[in-house]
């Protein structure tokens, strides 16, 4: 055996092996182009309703009574009504009270007080710059 024998296929297997190399990741380049291009909208759809998704979880409660069997506390959606003080430096309160009174059934002389005075929600400390107002609580009585 001599040792030219050997290597008389070397160069022919080299270009079959980078031929076989070549067209895979041509295969791997198309199928890629395909699912991010081509159906690139539809993935993302899927995705995005396998990220975000809207589970409500009840929390009744329940009624407490005290030892006497009196209601302490009962179990009813309440709902704050709270405005961002950042907006507010950008428009002019005075002009959007009539609509928060006349949106929230309130009487325009609360909303006046709530807004202008900076009072927040029955506690008698004034807001800075960075804090929420709370306007008002509305308590979900009836059924609808």
């Amino acid at each position: 055996m001599k040792i030219g024998d050997h290597v008389q296929n070397v160069g022919l297997r080299i270009i079959t092996i980078q031929a076989v190399v070549f067209v895979l990741l041509t295969l791997l380049g198309i199928r890629l182009y395909y699912l991010q291009v081509v159906r690139g909208e539809y993935y993302s759809d899927r995705a995005e309703s396998q990220r975000v998704r809207l589970i409500p979880i009840p929390a009744p409660r329940g009624a407490i009574f005290d030892r006497n069997g009196k209601l302490l506390v009962d179990s009813r959606p309440i709902y704050n009504v709270v405005l961002s003080n950042e907006p507010l430096k950008t428009i002019k309160v005075e002009d959007r009270v009539d609509d928060y009174s006349h949106g929230l059934s309130l009487e325009r002389q609360f909303v006046v007080e709530r807004l202008l005075c900076g009072i927040a929600c029955g506690s008698r400390r004034v807001r800075s710059d960075f804090a929420s107002l709370r306007l008002c609580v509305i308590t979900v009585v009836k059924d609808c």
